[in-house]
C-alpha cells in the first residue's frame, strides 16, 4: 500500500491508502518528529475504506483533523466500520466525515440522537454528484 503526506502552500493532507496502523505509526512518529501528539493534518483519507482493523484507536490518536476522507461503496467488505467513525466522532472537534458515496452509514450518522454530544458534519454526493473539500 502507498500512503503518504501531500504539503503543499501550507496546507497537509494524510493519505493513509490501506495501510496498517502500526505501520503507520512508526512513520508518523519519524515524519514528524519534532511535533508534540497529536499532528495535525488538515484533511485525513481513512485507510482500508474507514476498517477499524486499519484504523486502530491508537493511530487515530496519533492524529488530529477537523476533515476526514472516507472512500468506499461499501459493497464488498461493508466499510467504513462504525468503531473508526466513533473514534473520529469523539476525538475531532467539529469534524465533518466526507464520503465518495451516499451509504446507509451516512444517513444513520445524520439522525440527530448522534449529533446531542459531539457536533460533527456528515458530507457526501447528492444525486450521484460528487463533493469537494476544502483545505
Amino acid at each position: 500500500s502507498i500512503s503518504f503526506v501531500l504539503e503543499n502552500e501550507g496546507k497537509r493532507v494524510l493519505f493513509l491508502g490501506d495501510a496498517h496502523s502500526e505501520t503507520i505509526e512508526a512513520a508518523l512518529k519519524k515524519f514528524c518528529e519534532k511535533e508534540t501528539t497529536p499532528y495535525w493534518f488538515d484533511a485525513v483519507k481513512l485507510s482500508h475504506h474507514g476498517s477499524y482493523n486499519n484504523s486502530s484507536p491508537e493511530l487515530l490518536s496519533l492524529i488530529k483533523s477537523d476533515k476526514w476522507i472516507i472512500s468506499t461503496n461499501g459493497d464488498k467488505y461493508n466499510h467504513p466500520d462504525m468503531p473508526t467513525l466513533a473514534h473520529v466522532i469523539t476525538k475531532s472537534t467539529n469534524g465533518t466525515l466526507f464520503f465518495n458515496y451516499r451509504l446507509p452509514i451516512c444517513d444513520e450518522l445524520s439522525k440527530s440522537e448522534y449529533h446531542e454530544n459531539y457536533e460533527f458534519g456528515v458530507v457526501f454526493p447528492e444525486n450521484g454528484e460528487g463533493i469537494s473539500i476544502n483545505v
